[in-house]
């Protein structure tokens, strides 16, 4: 069975102007977290060249650092910055390494029609 992702679409900046340095598209991908020895399902809800917002219930404050594993990806080194009831906004902590696969992952995606 082909199972096919929906298409990623950019996602607005609902702030009053775009301050991001990254476009920011939309997905609803599963994805896994690694936080110390525990390894824990969520959302990826958005995704760019520099970060992604996750969503679900995880032990993160502000400064995190741990393990994104996304189907289709090498395993992320990532730092939580922004951390609300049910959401984490995460950096790549050395985006230039994950830049090109994550380029192409988006790419990908967004081609599914």
């Amino acid at each position: 069975m082909n199972v096919q992702t929906p298409p990623l679409r950019p996602k607005p900046d609902t702030r009053g102007g775009d301050r991001r340095a990254f476009t920011r598209y939309q997905t609803d991908e599963t994805v896994l977290t690694v936080i110390g020895d525990t390894a824990i399902p969520c959302q990826l809800s958005d995704i760019s060249l520099g970060g992604a917002l996750l969503e679900g219930k995880l032990p993160l404050d502000n400064g995190t650092v741990f393990a994104l594993c996304v189907l289709d990806l090498p395993e992320i080194e990532v730092r939580a910055v922004h951390c609300g009831d049910g959401f984490y906004g995460v950096q790549y902590t050395n985006p230039t390494r994950y830049k090109h696969a994550i380029g192409v992952w988006i790419r990908r995606r967004m081609s599914v029609k």
